[in-house]
C-alpha cells in the first residue's frame, strides 16, 4: 500500500511540475498563430507568465483588420484535464452599439476531457447572462440568453434572431 501511495505521490508531483514549468507563452503564441488563420488577432497585450497560468493585460481584439474589442485582462489556465480562459472587463467598439450593449463584465471559456465534444462558455454583462455551447464534432453553436432590462428595451432587433421560450429566456442555434 505504501508503494502505491508513493507512486501516486510521485505521479502528482510530476504532473504538477510539468504544468508549472510548461512554456505557457509558447503555447499562447502558437494559439495566436492559429487564430490568425481565422482573421482574429490579439495585439498590444502585456504577457505575464504565472506559475500555473498565463495572464494577458490590456489586449485589443481585431477581427478581419477591424478593432472589435478592448479586453482588460485575460487569464489562460492550461491544466490538461480542464482548460479555461477567463476574460474580464471587455468593451466592444462602437461598431456593435446597434446590436448589443458594449460592456461585457466577464467571459469564461472551458474545455474539459470529461466533455470532450463541446467547448462551454459563460458570459455576463450589460446584455444579461449567456450560456454558450460550441460542438466540436457537429460544428454547432447553441446560445442560451437571459436578457437584461437594457437588452429588452434597447436591443429588440437583436433579440428577434433568438427564439423566446415560456420562461422569457432566449435561445439561438446555428451551424458553423
Amino acid at each position: 500500500m505504501v508503494r502505491v501511495m508513493k507512486f501516486f505521490g510521485f505521479f502528482l508531483f510530476f504532473v504538477g511540475s510539468l504544468l508549472y514549468f510548461l512554456p505557457k507563452s509558447s503555447l499562447y503564441y502558437y494559439g495566436e498563430k492559429e487564430l490568425y488563420k481565422h482573421k482574429v488577432i490579439l495585439s498590444e497585450e502585456l504577457i505575464k507568465e504565472r506559475g500555473f497560468s498565463l495572464e494577458l493585460e490590456d489586449s485589443k481584439l481585431f477581427y478581419d483588420s477591424l478593432e472589435s474589442a478592448k479586453i482588460s485582462s485575460i487569464e489562460i489556465r492550461p491544466f490538461l484535464v480542464h482548460n479555461s480562459i477567463i476574460a474580464k472587463d471587455i468593451v466592444l467598439t462602437d461598431i456593435a452599439v446597434s446590436f448589443l450593449p458594449l460592456k461585457i463584465e466577464d467571459v469564461k471559456v472551458t474545455y474539459s476531457i470529461f466533455n470532450p465534444l463541446n467547448i462551454v462558455a459563460k458570459a455576463e454583462g450589460e446584455f444579461g447572462h449567456a450560456d454558450i455551447t460550441i460542438g466540436i464534432v457537429d460544428k454547432k453553436i447553441n446560445l442560451h440568453l437571459i436578457p437584461s432590462e437594457l437588452m429588452l428595451k434597447k436591443y429588440t432587433k437583436s433579440l428577434r434572431m433568438f427564439k423566446k421560450d415560456e420562461q422569457g429566456e432566449y435561445h439561438y442555434a446555428k451551424d458553423l
